[in-house]
Formats: C-alpha cells, sequence, structure tokens
C-alpha cells in the first residue's frame, strides 16, 4: 500500500513541482536548486535511506514552503511510519497550497487506518481526490478498501470500477478474489478474479499465493503438481516468500507425498517468526486439560519433546516415517489462519472448532442452501434434533400439526413470537390457503410450493422465502447483537450474516 502511495507521489513531482528557475542554485549557495534536491531526496528514498531522504525534502520547504511536492513527500514516508498525525498535518499543508488530487489522497491514507469515524473521513477525501482526477486509480481503489472497511454493500462494486479504469491494476484482481469468497457460492467467481489477474501479471506473487489457495482449498488434488511447480518458481525468485510454504506443504500432502510434506512444514515453522509458530504449535484446541496444563508449564527446551510424544499418541499410522496427523493439524491451523482471521487475531469461533473438529460434514451461510448435504440422513437427525429443541417435539421427521403450526406462526409473526418481528414471511398469491392446507394436512408440505417462484424475492433482507426448503427445516434462530433473534433456514435469508457447522458424529451430532 505505502509502496504504491510513494511511487504515485513521485510521479507528481515533475508534474506539480514549482517550475525550475534558472538562479535556483545560486539563490541557494551550496545547496542546490528545490528540484534537484527533491530528485535526490526520491533517489534516497528508493535506496532505503528515509532519514536522508526526510533531510533533503525538509530541506527543500525551508528554501520554498510552498512546495507542495515535498509536503507530500514527507507524508508518504510518515504514512509508512505509521507517524499519521505527522503525514496528516504535511499532507493539510500540501491541500492548502494547491487543492490537488494527490493530496486529498495522502489525507485520505492518513484516516483510513482509523476508527469507524476516520474511515468515513477518508471516504469522504477519496471522494474529493477523484473529483478533481477521475481517473485516478489508486484513490478508487482505496476508496473500495475503505468502504469494505466499513462494511458498505459498494464496496465490490467500487473495486469492479477500478479494473474498469486499469485493467492492468493488479491488487484490484486480489481483493475482488478475496472478496467474491464471502458470496454465495463464491469460491468460483473468486478463482475468475484471480485468474484474470494472473493473464495479465502471470509472475505478480500475491496472485500466484492466491490462485494456489483457491486450488487447494477446493479440495481438488489433479492440479496439486502444478501448484507445486508454480510455487516453486516462485520461492526460486523470491527466497523469502514464505507463504508458498504450507501451500507447497498440502499439495505434496494431496499427492501423498508425506515425507516432502513435513519437509515443507518444517522448513516453514524454522523460518517464520515465534508469534506465528506458537499458533501452529499451540494445543489448547486439542489437547486435553491435563495435557494443556503440562505444555503451559514447559520451559522452551522441553516444548519440542513434548510436543513429539503428544503427536505420536495421536498418530494415525504407527508404522509410518512421518506422522500425518501433525501434518493434519498444521494444515487445519493454516486454514483458520487463512479463513477465519478476518477481524480477530489469530482466528475467530470458526477457526478454534475447524482446528478441533476439521471439516464438518454441513456447513451452510446465509444465502446459500445445501440441499444435498442437508438430506444426508445423519445431517438431517441432527436438525430435526435441533428443531424440536427449539419449537418444540412436533418439528420431528413426521411434522405433526402442533410443532408446524409453531413453526409458521413464528415465521409470519403471529401469536406469542420469541423472533425478531422485522423477520416476514414472502406473502405471494394464495399463501394463506396453502398455509391453512399444510396445517390441515402435514404431509403435503413437501409438495405445495412446485409452482412457486421464489427467484424474486431472493437477497431481499429480512424476508424468509415460503419454499421447500424452508418447510422442510429446521429453521435456526440466530443471535443478532441487540436485535433480539433473526429467524434463518435453509434456502432463506436473514438481516444478519450468519453460519451453520454440523458434526453428525461428534458427542451424538
Amino acid at each position: 500500500m505505502i509502496p504504491r502511495l510513494v511511487l504515485s507521489l513521485l510521479s507528481c513531482i515533475l508534474t506539480l513541482a514549482h517550475p525550475v528557475r534558472t538562479n535556483a542554485a545560486e539563490e541557494h549557495p551550496g545547496g542546490g536548486a528545490p528540484d534537484s534536491l527533491m530528485l535526490e531526496g526520491s533517489r534516497r528514498l528508493s535506496a532505503g535511506d528515509q532519514e536522508g531522504a526526510i533531510a533533503l525534502f525538509q530541506k527543500v520547504l525551508e528554501m520554498d514552503p510552498k512546495h507542495a511536492p515535498a509536503h507530500r513527500m514527507l507524508g508518504a514516508i510518515y504514512l509508512g511510519a505509521n507517524r499519521l498525525d505527522d503525514a496528516e498535518a504535511v499532507f493539510q499543508k500540501a491541500k492548502e497550497i494547491d487543492d490537488s488530487a494527490e493530496s486529498w489522497f495522502g489525507l485520505g491514507m492518513a484516516a483510513a487506518p482509523g476508527d469507524e469515524q476516520r474511515k468515513k473521513v477518508a471516504e469522504k477525501r477519496f471522494l474529493e481526490a477523484l473529483e478533481r482526477d477521475e481517473k485516478f486509480v489508486e484513490a478508487k481503489y482505496q476508496l473500495a478498501l475503505v468502504r469494505q472497511g466499513l462494511t458498505k454493500r459498494g464496496a465490490f462494486t467500487t473495486m469492479g470500477e477500478v479494473v474498469q479504469m486499469d485493467p492492468t491494476f493488479a491488487p484490484a484482481y486480489l481483493m475482488l478474489s478475496r472478496w467474491a469468497v464471502a458470496k454465495p457460492y463464491g469460491e468460483e467467481e473468486a478463482s475468475k478474479w484471480c485468474e484474470r489477474g494472473l493473464k495479465i501479471h502471470p509472475d505478480d506473487a500475491d496472485l500466484q499465493i492466491r490462485w494456489a489457495e483457491l486450488q487447494l482449498l477446493s479440495g481438488e488434488r489433479e492440479g496439486a503438481d502444478e501448484v507445486i511447480t508454480d510455487l516453486l518458481s516462485l520461492l526460486k525468485r523470491r527466497p523469502n516468500e514464505l507463504r508458498s510454504l504450507p501451500l507447497i506443504a498440502q499439495a505434496h500432502f494431496a499427492k501423498r507425498r508425506y515425507g516432502a510434506a513435513e519437509e515443507a512444514w518444517r522448513s516453514f515453522l524454522d523460518r517464520v517468526g515465534p508469534q506465528e509458530r506458537a499458533y501452529y504449535e499451540d494445543i489448547s484446541t486439542v489437547g486435553s486439560p491435563e495435557e494443556i496444563q503440562a505444555f503451559n508449564a514447559l520451559t522452551p527446551e522441553m516444548v519440542p519433546e513434548f510436543l513429539r510424544q503428544f503427536w505420536a499418541r495421536r498418530d494415525v499410522d504407527l508404522l509410518g516415517d512421518v506422522n500425518r496427523r501433525r501434518l493434519e493439524h498444521y494444515r487445519r491451523v493454516w486454514v483458520a489462519r487463512t479463513r477465519f482471521s478476518l477481524g480477530k487475531t489469530p482466528w475467530d469461533r470458526r477457526g478454534e472448532i475447524y482446528i478441533r473438529y476439521g471439516d464438518p460434514d454441513f456447513r451452510q451461510r446465509d444465502g446459500e442452501p445445501d440441499y444435498e448435504q442437508a438430506m444426508d440422513p445423519d445431517v438431517r437427525k441432527v436438525r430435526e434434533r435441533t428443531a424440536a429443541q427449539i419449537y418444540g417435539a412436533g418439528m420431528s421427521t413426521g411434522m405433526d400439526d402442533r410443532g408446524l403450526h409453531a413453526l409458521l406462526s413464528a415465521l409470519s409473526g403471529s401469536g406469542a413470537n420469541p423472533i425478531d418481528p422485522s423477520v416476514s414471511i414472502n406473502q405471494f398469491p394464495g399463501f394463506q390457503s396453502v398455509v391453512n392446507d399444510t396445517i390441515t394436512s402435514p404431509l403435503s408440505v413437501y409438495s405445495p410450493l412446485s409452482g412457486y417462484n421464489q427467484t424474486s424475492f431472493e437477497g431481499r433482507p429480512g424476508v424468509v422465502p415460503m419454499d421447500m426448503g424452508l418447510i422442510k427445516g429446521p429453521a435456526y434462530p440466530v443471535q443478532a447483537s441487540g436485535a433480539g433473534y433473526t429467524i434463518v433456514a435453509a434456502g432463506g435469508t436473514a438481516s444478519v450474516p450468519w453460519e451453520s457447522w454440523i458434526y453428525a458424529h461428534v458427542a451424538g451430532g
């Protein structure tokens, strides 16, 4: 982010700097002209000499306090050092001098890392930059990022406008790929965005890593060797690209090359920082209380042997040379760090559960019904038991009048309803007759709506489509912060994001 900002500001130096005065050097004996000092400061900045660059830019401002590019270059350096207040001050001075798109952009960058209120300020500043230069790609990109940080629905559209403005802007493809997976059935779209970016930038490390992640997370084994070849090529170009090593390890594991997988994991853990390594070695999500207590009491020298014995007790192949259960643990931690760490370090509740139990038998998100998995007998047993606990014994396989009526009453908001009343039913023509018929004839609930076209209702917040997936249930209430309960169901939508995992064989489901 910061390097692109610096490059953006560097490109503005020649166009926005004051015209070179022929007697500039004479006016400042031994000091050089401001323009030559700017170029030398930029050269030192590119070489990593920030202190030397700061001294030269400050010297320019001593000569010419209204030299806006010098203010902006200082601002870029302060941003890189996370000196946000200093950056804001110098960008503000630059704005007062020339009111340029670049100065507004710098002010936006100074506000973007802050809290919600500061992000709103940043959004306005990026819009001001685009008002002055509608082709300012970096400003549009940062606008999309800050809108995503504000959880605004327009973030994805804004990022899409970035690639329309500049089809060669690789970071936008990366973010579109990452954001796409949050959409229902978004994995395929995520891959397509990544592929588009790689066609333009085949050697882009971030896009290569992202592509490998998507290939491995899809569970497909066929492309594992291609992943390994691409990532080894990346490592050859960039030996310190540690993100590639867990991916190489998983690709080898998928091909049952367990020794190579172990070697790649070991190389990764030996080279990452101590905090990241600790996430992979921590046993608090998988150990017994006694083992966790013993682990926490160890000295650093005792940890390796303790972990060797800990994983040996859980080895799935006692005759093999490699402990596959330990490698599987590393994979789960990596998934938790990769997929379930947005907004929380090291991972959210899903990450904790995933490390402990692995892939669920049933996983469903709002707006993403999974009828195929939902029909699995073991999964249905857990779902029906859960529904019975929520709505009463009537919500069982037979679905008698009592349980079904309770469900329909809750969904329609009638009677004593503990569910959020903002959630309503799609009342299409003939709705009441369907409900009445359903209540008096429970067996008809599996086919009363065959002619109902639900597509016109998809994606409406707070509305639960009245379709076969819903009637089959069960519907799960999800706690929304400060809003009571919101009803969600297979095939339905809700006013809050939700996710349901079922492990059918853990503690009875």
